[in-house]
């Protein structure tokens, strides 16, 4: 029973294993080339794994990449020289006098 678990495990790794370096780049993968991860992988099984998680995985940043500093970083509305403009409702320019928007105002109430 422990005999056959024990290889149905190695078996689970050693597919796992295979998978992970048949799909990963091939440009950042470490160590050796793909390739070789595949016959160590082929040859030695578990301790393929090892090595491959230790050694030969591509490092996976947990950070985007960060871009240009002046392109593509989130800007305030403020920092748009059309913001104001965008923003104002459309309506026709008030031509008339400051005394004549006045007593109009007060004649509407």
């Amino acid at each position: 029973m422990f005999d056959g678990l024990l290889f149905a495990g190695t078996g689970l790794i050693w597919v796992a294993t295979m998978v992970d370096v048949w799909r990963a780049d091939a440009s950042q993968v470490r160590g050796i080339p793909r390739a070789g991860w595949l016959f160590v992988a082929l040859v030695m099984p578990v301790s393929a794994a090892v090595a491959w998680c230790l050694l030969g995985r591509p490092r996976v940043s947990t950070s985007p990449p960060r871009p240009e500093i002046g392109r593509g970083w989130p800007q305030g509305p403020e920092d748009d020289p059309n913001w104001i403009i965008d923003t104002s409702p459309s309506r026709p320019a008030d031509t008339r006098s400051n005394s004549e928007q006045s007593a109009s105002r007060n004649s509407q109430r």
